[in-house]
């Protein structure tokens, strides 16, 4: 009864201009115990966003990102070994039940062939990161998705895939075709000042060729961003924006040079650090018996006292990062069936110690080089994202290839707004 009068109250303060039409929506909705929607709020986090460099750069360094450079590398070495192991006892049972004429030329074969389907399977791996991070990014940036559905985020990686080994395949031939006629060339004519006229007009034209490529390239990635369906529109209308595919060639020029100085000075910096750890392993070898077992101890000591200063974060990557010591027990045990089986002498204890710590450490070192691989990809996918956005929204945020039956079709459901309060007869 007091919510009825104090309603009463307010319906006549605001019909008597006695408060602003703000003030009474926030004291009813209070009243009342409903949401208040803030229609410029909504409004501004509909607007389209500007293209950052920053923003990119600031998102290839979030957590998810760690968290993903860890997945990809352990998930990698495991794969890695498992092929390994598969392919070496197949080519093992195979050369040894077939006497081969040309066993040197079987084996490069082999070779060729392996390497050409993992290169092919690694650009689809990296493909699949970059979609999964372009769902990031589209999180990031506020804008509208659908739901997650695996066939969907399976075609994207495909499409995306796809595009960079026919690209690749196109300037690896566009670059044997050039080489071969600067070869011609030069048999051609034997005038420097010809010869040096002809390079130059060559390198141009491949430089514009190979410009020209990365420019279709990214227009045609950054649509597979978006639906399928709107494909073809969105990369017509990417190809007509210059300056936004510039852009994205720009920024991942730009990422690209910052990461290089950033690689070198960490490789300096690491210099000192491995040369100690190395000195350290010699010294662990050399110890024999009880030392052993004093060395784990001590290293144990000092492993606990690291978990205990570190916050939580630090501490679940600290455990997650003893999963490594799976790998380096299956290289481990390949290493002594290949080559410890065929010798009488035994491996000292300290040997051992000193493998898996020596592991331990490589492990760490690939997890820094393969975050520089993680970064540019999630770098790569949030410029992607920036040049879909812009292509296919307007500056309001809205989206522009929609039809207004296909927009009734798909609108979220609103939820129910309260019905407004009559004021009674009485006091009318």
């Amino acid at each position: 009864m007091d919510k009825e009068r104090e309603l009463d109250n307010l319906n006549i303060m605001r019909e008597n201009g006695l408060i602003s039409e703000e003030s009474y929506q926030a004291q009813r909705h209070a009243l009342l115990g409903t949401p208040m929607v803030n229609t410029k709020l909504e409004q501004a986090q509909k607007r389209l966003h500007p293209l950052s460099l920053l923003n990119a750069f600031k998102f290839s360094f979030r957590p998810s990102v760690f968290i993903a450079n860890f997945v990809f590398l352990f998930t990698m070495v495991m794969l890695f070994l498992i092929a390994f192991i598969i392919l070496h006892s197949f080519l093992e049972n195979l050369l040894s039940s077939f006497v081969l004429v040309h066993r040197s030329s079987f084996i490069q074969g082999v070779g060729f062939i392996v390497g050409r389907v993992f290169s092919v399977v690694a650009i689809f791996w990296v493909a699949v990161w970059i979609a999964f991070f372009s769902r990031l990014a589209l999180e990031r940036l506020e804008r509208d998705f659908p739901p997650f559905k695996w066939s969907t985020f399976i075609k994207r990686s495909l499409a995306l895939g796809s595009l960079s080994l026919v690209f690749l395949l196109i300037f690896k031939g566009v670059f044997v075709g050039f080489d071969h006629g600067v070869e011609w060339l030069q048999q051609w004519t034997f005038i420097p000042w010809k010869q040096y006229t002809i390079g130059i007009s060559l390198l141009v034209v491949f430089i514009a060729i190979a410009f020209g490529m990365f420019y279709v390239q990214i227009a045609a990635m950054s649509a597979c961003v978006g639906s399928v369906k709107y494909w073809r529109q969105t990369v017509a209308k990417a190809l007509k924006s210059p300056l936004l595919i510039l852009f994205a060639f720009g920024c991942v020029v730009l990422n690209a040079v910052i990461m290089f100085f950033f690689e070198k000075g960490l490789k300096y910096v690491s210099e000192p650090v491995i040369k100690t750890i190395v000195s350290a392993v010699d010294s662990i070898v050399d110890i024999s018996g009880l030392g052993v077992i004093g060395v784990y101890l001590v290293l144990g000591i000092i492993s606990f006292a690291v978990y205990i200063v570190l916050p939580r974060r630090g501490k679940f990557w600290f455990k997650m990062s003893f999963l490594f010591v799976i790998p380096s027990l299956v290289i481990l045990i390949s290493i002594h069936s290949l080559v410890f089986s065929f010798s009488s002498r035994s491996v000292s204890l300290s040997v051992y110690l000193a493998y898996f710590l020596v592991m331990h450490f490589l492990w760490g070192m690939f997890y820094v080089a393969t975050f520089f691989l993680i970064q540019s990809m999630a770098f790569l996918a949030h410029i992607l994202t920036q040049v879909w956005c812009h292509v296919t929204h307007d500056k309001a945020g809205n989206f522009l290839f929609q039809s207004p039956e296909e927009q009734k079709q798909i609108e979220v459901p609103q939820p129910k707004v309260e019905e407004e309060y009559q004021v009674p007869e009485v006091f009318r």
